[in-house]
């Protein structure tokens, strides 16, 4: 947990754009390959996790939500605390809130929001979106009540040797910071387990599949599709649908290529 909270503090100092995204990359990063959370008899493994962060002199976020929890570490926050909250809809959501303001900054407009959002996770084992992962916390626990020191460390995690792609958000309402690869999966996930992700622009199933049937090719041989050119296919294309899907290789090289960059090859 030390290093976690090292890690944030190290991102309430800095003050450039580019260096902010990166941490958060980090931070995401180790979320998601060395935590798990624990409410009650719920195991909650995170699959995709989106940051959130609102600092008014550094990072001024617009998406984010600005409440209390979010300005808290290891504490959870719920976008709803309805009872019976139907897995199925459209409102909810749950959040891993890490905020380490200091005692010091007494004033609230020194103090910053940080969390990341679980899109999409294995609860007790089975595959779940953020509403239902919602729903089910709100089922177990007492919606009003307070959720905190929840993670706990992976037994068997292997975050070295775990390599992560780094997407857009999705779904934002706000377009200030909606470019930046904010979003964290495994590859080794992506590659193994057919899960149906939350991902931007890809969540239409039928394209979800065939970009990740890109990231399979690129994990296995990282020089896939080099030598395509995209363009020619596309006017020769006899139908949409092979544009269609040549464009989604195109997006998996692109998303490849950024997260090979910032990690793949990163001790």
């Amino acid at each position: 947990m030390e290093k976690l909270k090292t890690m944030v503090n190290a991102l309430d100092e800095m003050n450039e754009r580019e260096q902010i995204v990166k941490q958060l990359q980090e931070i995401g990063k180790v979320l998601l390959t060395e935590y798990e959370i624990k409410v009650g008899d719920v195991t909650i493994q995170p699959l995709l996790l989106e940051a959130y962060y609102y600092n008014s002199k550094s990072f001024p976020d617009c998406n984010m939500h600005l409440v209390e929890e979010q300005q808290e570490f290891n504490v959870l926050y719920r976008h709803s605390r309805t009872e019976n909250l139907s897995e199925s809809g459209r409102v909810g959501g749950v959040d891993i809130c890490l905020a380490c303001n200091k005692s010091i900054k007494s004033r609230e407009s020194d103090k910053y929001y940080l969390s990341f959002l679980i899109k999409n996770a294995l609860v007790n084992h089975v595959f779940c979106r953020q509403v239902k992962i919602n729903a089910i916390i709100n089922d177990k626990i007492n919606p009003k009540k307070k959720i905190e020191n929840m993670l706990t460390k992976k037994a068997d995690n292997d975050a070295k040797n775990t390599k992560c792609l780094f997407l857009e958000r999705l779904g934002l309402t706000n377009d200030c910071y909606k470019a930046e690869r904010l979003a964290v999966l495994s590859i080794s996930d992506l590659v193994n387990y057919n899960y149906d992700y939350t991902l931007q622009p890809y969540n239409k199933l039928s394209r979800l599949k065939t970009w990740r049937d890109a990231i399979i090719d690129l994990a296995n041989d990282e020089n896939a599709y080099v030598d395509c050119d995209y363009s020619d296919f596309e006017k020769e294309s006899d139908g949409k649908l092979k544009s269609i899907n040549f464009n989604y290789h195109k997006l998996a090289r692109i998303d490849w290529n950024y997260s090979k960059t910032k990690f793949l090859n990163k001790e």
